[in-house]
């Protein structure tokens, strides 16, 4: 605006001098032109800001937008994945989970199986719970006739109150508590007992004890004493076996078979007989 009225006045001021002389129109020319000068320049600031204001200022650059996504669930079936390299099979081990009568709980009262044994109420048949390899000393004899309640217990304590023998056998013959090695330390006991093999020329009686030996499955053996004897069948008392607490093992004649193998059984040796007094008259004719 301004520059536009600088040029209309010296626009106005020429015409007016115009018929004049050329001194008054040098003169006027003198006063009109830093108006014009000045408005060239407003003019030229004014459209240079006018430019500098129209130039769009450029935008700042547009970062890349990144962008997320979930997968997309293949609709493929998953690969099965590789089988394991082949493991060779562990040996079996024999298990000793058995139910072999509630622990503790008497199975057959001694007195009914063993009625002629001095102190037969101390002949229970006792049960050892679900694993055979159950052993403590807690129970009415507290381990003075083995680990209760194995089959070796039981066996020792009959010996014990039947025959007299140690009320434990370990150490005898080798006998480190396992119930085959009674076989060996029946005839290695203070006083030995006589032992019958399977198979032998004697079969075996009511009372004697029966020593099973081992096999892969059982490694300890078995031990259990005779109840009665019949043509066919030998039924034993037994702890740490059947949860009756008894078990019939077949009989020909001398030979028994079972489950395990059957050592043989063994029971005292007879008493001798009372030697007779000598006659009186021997001891006459030696004076």
């Amino acid at each position: 605006m301004r520059a536009r009225r600088c040029i209309a006045t010296v626009t106005a001021r020429t015409q007016r001098f115009s018929g004049h002389n050329t001194r008054a129109v040098t003169r006027s020319l003198r006063r009109a032109i830093p108006a014009v000068v000045c408005a060239i320049c407003i003019a030229g600031v004014g459209s240079g800001r006018a430019q500098a204001d129209s130039t769009p200022t450029p935008a700042p650059a547009m970062q890349p937008l990144t962008v997320h996504t979930l997968p997309r669930p293949s609709t493929e079936p998953a690969p099965t994945p590789a089988p394991p390299p082949h493991q060779p099979t562990p040996s079996a081990s024999p298990s000793t989970r058995a139910f072999t009568g509630a622990l503790g709980s008497v199975l057959i009262a001694g007195c009914d199986w063993a009625p002629d044994v001095p102190d037969c109420a101390d002949l229970n048949v006792y049960g050892n719970g679900t694993d055979l390899t159950n052993m403590q000393c807690g129970g009415p004899d507290a381990c003075t006739y083995g680990p209760e309640y194995q089959c070796t217990e039981l066996a020792q304590r009959y010996a014990a109150h039947a025959w007299g023998t140690p009320d434990r056998w370990d150490g005898y013959g080798g006998d480190s508590g396992n119930a085959y090695q009674l076989w060996d330390a029946a005839a290695a006991l203070p006083t030995p007992l006589q032992r019958f093999p399977n198979g032998g020329d004697v079969a075996p009686a009511p009372g004697d004890v029966i020593v099973f030996g081992q096999t892969a499955d059982d490694a300890a053996g078995h031990a259990a004493v005779v109840r009665s004897v019949s043509d066919t069948g030998v039924i034993i008392v037994e702890q740490n076996a059947d949860p009756s607490g008894t078990e019939t093992v077949s009989r020909d004649g001398a030979t028994l078979s079972w489950k395990l193998p059957v050592l043989g059984w063994v029971r005292p040796f007879p008493k001798a007989a009372a030697a007779t007094a000598p006659d009186s008259r021997w001891f006459t004719h030696l004076r």
